[in-house]
């Protein structure tokens, strides 16, 4: 279990740091390759919600948003 961690945890990585690089189509393929992991995972959830808002995906964006705020309501992320 905690090998499969360490492993969401570096393909979350890997999409931060195309999210940092502008590479955002690469960065959006990681984060879902992450959530159908760790369909919870927080930070994956969050940052695709943000792509989702820079490139117009609204409707997706509200969608995670909600669903980060449902599971995780003290995570103040999706209030900023």
């Amino acid at each position: 279990m905690e090998h499969e961690v360490s492993k969401i945890d570096a393909l979350f990585s890997r999409g931060l740091k195309c999210q940092q690089k502008g590479r955002l189509d690469l960065a959006k393929r990681v984060y879902i390759k992450v959530l159908k992991k760790d369909k919870f995972h927080k930070d994956a959830l969050n940052n695709l919600s943000i792509l989702y808002l820079e490139t117009k995906n609204i409707d997706q964006a509200k969608k995670l948003l909600k669903k980060l705020i449902k599971v995780f309501p003290d995570f103040p992320e999706p209030y900023n």
